[in-house]
C-alpha cells in the first residue's frame, strides 16, 4: 500500500482560506494548532479544518466541519439536532482543490444549517422575552398589593 504524507495545516489553512476568496481568513485551532484550524468568513460562517492524526498512514484524510455559532449571552441553545455539515477529502489535494469541495460540498449544508439555527436562537429569545415580561409583571403586580 502506498502512504500519504500528513499535510500540515498550518500552510494548508491559510492558503485554502485564500483560495475560498474575499472574506476568508484562517486561524489556529487553540488548542491543536498543530492539526487543526478554522476557516473564518467575515459574515460569522466557520469551518474547523483538521487532519486525522491518528489515521493509518494509508488512509489519512483531511476533514472539514461546519461549525455551530455561538449563542447570544444569556440563551442556552440545547443539542438542535442540526447537520452543519463535515466532508473529508484525500490528503493530497491542493489546497484549491479543498477550497473548491469546501464550496461546493459543504458550505450550502452550512448555509442552510445557519438559517435553521437562527430561527430556533430567535425562537428562544422571544421565548425568554415573554418569561421576562411576565415575571415583571408579577413583581410589579406583587409591589402594588403591598
Amino acid at each position: 500500500m502506498v502512504s500519504t504524507a500528513m499535510p500540515d495545516i498550518r500552510t494548508l489553512a491559510p492558503a485554502v482560506a485564500t483560495c475560498l476568496g474575499a472574506g476568508w481568513r484562517s486561524e489556529p485551532h487553540p488548542e491543536h494548532p498543530h492539526a487543526s484550524a478554522f476557516l473564518t468568513h467575515e459574515d460569522g460562517r466557520q469551518v474547523s479544518l483538521y487532519v486525522d492524526q491518528y489515521a493509518s498512514p494509508q488512509a489519512v484524510r483531511v476533514q472539514a466541519s461546519g461549525r455551530e455559532p455561538t449563542p447570544p449571552v444569556g440563551i442556552l441553545v440545547k443539542d438542535t439536532g442540526i447537520d452543519f455539515g463535515h466532508i473529508t477529502m484525500a490528503a493530497t489535494k491542493s489546497a484549491r482543490q479543498i477550497a473548491a469541495d469546501v464550496s461546493r460540498r459543504l458550505l450550502p449544508t452550512l448555509a442552510a444549517s445557519l438559517v435553521q439555527w437562527q430561527a430556533r436562537v430567535d425562537k428562544l429569545c422571544a421565548e425568554e422575552a415573554q418569561r421576562t415580561a411576565a415575571a415583571n409583571c408579577l413583581a410589579a403586580a406583587l409591589r402594588t398589593r403591598r
